[in-house]
């Protein structure tokens, strides 16, 4: 089987501002395909900003408190550079912590972040990110303005049809842009890139940019952070951000969990979440073209991490799975959802064997799965 054949894959990555439609685009820095149900949710921004009895002055007192805690963030790559936002979440007197999605800081060597007022910082580090979650933490020396934050939950708990704001930097060129709408949903189960995540829903205008960035309510409390946007011909006012209850919990593991030198305040080992799995591996049921055409199907591996376990056992790019024994039961890959399914039963430490065929001939691979901790 000829090595440089074209794998097809299932899921599209655009860099920059390309526009790919997949179903429903999911509009980030880096494009991500979302699913969801076939209706169109139609909401309306309400004509008047008094909510609760506040006034026009009150929402942009609320509008210049939390505008202080929202950063810019550009991200050098291997291939160039991508935009996104942040949110100042916390500080410890000596460093700040900065709240932002994964997939701002996803495959990147560096990063700079731009404060409010202008200011611009180059030492920034990365603590940790969690892809499953889509959130991920930054580091600056220093103290900055930390936002207020408003638990989604609980007795405060955010209402459908509040009024709400978003702050961030749409088209990576535009940080401080403020946008208002309404909460439309509190609570919408999304599929992305294979992740379901529970999502609030929003028609505030969201672009390429916003990712990472605040979701506030009236007061000017943050509530959530803004991830997602889906984008289809007649589609319009659908937005989604992570829930801060859902965010928080994952940026205070990230924090805790990291080391950084009391000193100089670099840090000495990221982040993770505990029990987050890592294969070593992509891989994704698809067709392999020959020509013009189809000469295989069934599930091949799209990457494979050079630096860990699979590799070091022998697994290489384009490798078709077959199937996968565990525990002495041997499950047929013979689709994505049942492949999705396997993996995402997997703990850490869990030893599978992947049977695998490589150029008409079978090999099988020993694989212990791994605690996943995202590097740069």
């Amino acid at each position: 089987m000829d090595r440089k054949k074209e794998i097809i894959k299932d899921v599209l990555i655009g860099v920059g501002f390309a526009v790919m439609i997949v179903l429903f685009v999911i509009t980030y820095v880096n494009y991500r395909e979302v699913q969801i149900a076939s209706k169109v949710y139609v909401n309306y921004v309400p004509e008047s900003i008094t909510v609760n009895g506040g006034s026009a002055n009150d929402f942009v007192t609320a509008v210049d408190n939390a505008r202080k805690s929202v950063v810019e963030i550009n991200a050098t790559l291997s291939t160039g550079t991508s935009a996104g936002s942040g949110v100042i979440y916390a500080s410890d007197g000596s460093v700040t912590y900065i709240v932002t999605n994964f997939h701002v800081i996803e495959n990147a060597t560096s990063f700079k972040v731009i404060l409010y007022d202008g200011t611009t910082i180059d030492d920034v580090q990365l603590v940790g990110g969690d892809e499953k979650q889509d959130i991920a933490v930054l580091l600056v020396k220093g103290t900055y303005t930390t936002v207020s934050v408003r638990q989604v939950a609980g007795d405060n708990a955010i209402k459908l049809g509040e009024t709400v704001f978003a702050i961030g930097n749409p088209l990576g060129q535009l940080g401080g842009s403020v946008t208002k709408g309404i909460i439309s949903c509190l609570n919408r189960e999304i599929k992305v890139q294979n992740e379901v995540m529970n999502l609030m829903q929003t028609d505030v205008a969201i672009n390429s940019g916003n990712s990472g960035g605040g979701l506030f309510d009236i007061n000017g409390n943050l509530i959530g952070i803004v991830n997602a946007k889906v984008s289809a011909t007649g589609v319009e006012g659908i937005a989604f951000a992570i829930s801060i209850d859902n965010a928080t919990s994952i940026a205070d593991e990230l924090i805790e969990t990291h080391t950084h030198s009391a000193t100089t305040f670099e840090v000495t080992s990221v982040g993770y979440i505990a029990g987050r799995t890592e294969l070593g591996f992509e891989a994704s049921y698809t067709a392999l073209v020959s020509g013009f055409f189809v000469s295989d199907t069934g599930l091949f591996v799209t990457s494979c991490d050079t630096e860990l376990q699979a590799y070091a056992s022998g697994l290489r790019q384009y490798d078709k799975i077959v199937s996968i024994l565990k525990g002495g039961v041997e499950t047929q890959m013979n689709s994505n959802d049942v492949y999705l399914d396997f993996i995402s039963e997997l703990k850490v430490g869990d030893k599978i064997t992947l049977n695998i065929v490589r150029n008409s001939t079978n090999y099988s691979i020993d694989i212990t799965v791994n605690q996943k901790i995202y590097q740069i």
